[in-house]
C-alpha cells in the first residue's frame, strides 16, 4: 500500500503493479479518481473497489485469483474456446497446456495470456458475479458486458509422482521434500 493513498493503475505499488487500498487500514477503498477512502464516493460507486470485500471475497476463491477486470482493453490473451460447462480448472489447465501464464474467463470463453495490458484494470468483485456453468458455485465474469476473472496459471503443479519405498523426491531446486516412511 502506498503512503500518499493513491491507488489503481498509473500508480504502481512496490511490487510494480497496481497499488491497491489495505483492506484492514482506515482508508479501504479505491475511488474512480484513484484515492484511498474511506466515504461512499470512494467505497459505494461502479468503479470503486471496496478491499474489504475484495479480501472477503479473495478467500473463498481457487488459489492464484488476480482479481475482476474490465475486459473492454483486454491483454494479449488468446481465445482457447467457449463451452456451455466451463470451470475454472478446465481454463487453466488449457492455459497451463499452451505454457501461459494468465487464465482470463468471460462468461463461457476461456482466454489465456502472457500480461495484463495497461488499461486492462482492476474492478471491484462484485462485477464479476456471473456463476460458472460447469460449476455454480464458481464466478467466469461479469453478467454486464465488459468484466473477466483473471488467475495466475499454474505452469508446473499436481502430485509427484512417488514409487514403493522411496521417502524423498529431488525437485529442479535441489532440495529434498519427505514424502513419507519407507
Amino acid at each position: 500500500w502506498r503512503e500518499d493513498l493513491r491507488c489503481g493503475s498509473g500508480f504502481p505499488a512496490d511490487g510494480a503493479g497496481p497499488a491497491e487500498c489495505n483492506p484492514d487500514g482506515r482508508h479501504p477503498c479505491c475511488s474512480y479518481d484513484n484515492w484511498c477512502g474511506i466515504i461512499p464516493n470512494h467505497c459505494d460507486c461502479p468503479r470503486c473497489i471496496d478491499y474489504r470485500q475484495e479480501k472477503a471475497r479473495q478467500e473463498k476463491l481457487p488459489p492464484g485469483y488476480l482479481g475482476c477486470y474490465d475486459y473492454s482493453s483486454h491483454s494479449d490473451a488468446q481465445r482457447q474456446w467457449s463451452r456451455h460447462n466451463i470451470t475454472i480448472e478446465a481454463c487453466r489447465l488449457s492455459c497451463r497446456n499452451e505454457k501461459l501464464p494468465l487464465t482470463i474467463l468471460y462468461g463461457r470463453e476461456c482466454y489465456c495470456g502472457r500480461q495484463i495490458r495497461a488499461g486492462f484494470e482492476r474492478r471491484s468483485g462484485r462485477n464479476c458475479d456471473f456463476p460458472c456453468a460447469g460449476d455454480p458455485s464458481q464466478f467466469c465474469g461479469g453478467r454486464g458486458f465488459g468484466y473477466s476473472e483473471v488467475y495466475k496459471t499454474a505452469t508446473h503443479c499436481g502430485p509427484v509422482p512417488v514409487n514403493p519405498g522411496v521417502t524423498t523426491v529431488h525437485p529442479s531446486h535441489d532440495e529434498d521434500i519427505a514424502v513419507g516412511q519407507a
